[in-house]
């Protein structure tokens, strides 16, 4: 886990808050995406992340689904309540 900073003026309606969700890299591009009112998913081409833009504008957002990844020889899911990791292909 680590912690980020947003700054977006126009849209944050409340400044120097904390939010406790939890988002993944992965969530980035749907957020940009949207922010810039377009989209770039297809049937060949789907995004595996969330758009967080209700948590932007101060909205309640939660994860549809289960956040995952894979980075060379580590992996992990993770859900509100469990997270299972693999490091090093260690099994």
């Amino acid at each position: 886990k680590t912690g980020a900073i947003v700054k977006w003026p126009q849209s944050i309606p409340k400044p120097n808050s904390i939010s406790t969700e939890a988002i993944n890299v992965v969530d980035f591009m749907p957020t940009f995406l949207e922010a810039a009112k377009t989209s770039s998913e297809s049937e060949d081409n789907k995004l595996v992340g969330q758009s967080f833009i209700p948590l932007l504008k101060g909205k309640t957002w939660k994860r549809e689904d289960p956040m995952y990844f894979q980075f060379m020889d580590n992996r992990a899911i993770r859900t509100s309540e469990w997270s299972l990791i693999e490091v090093d292909d260690n099994g």
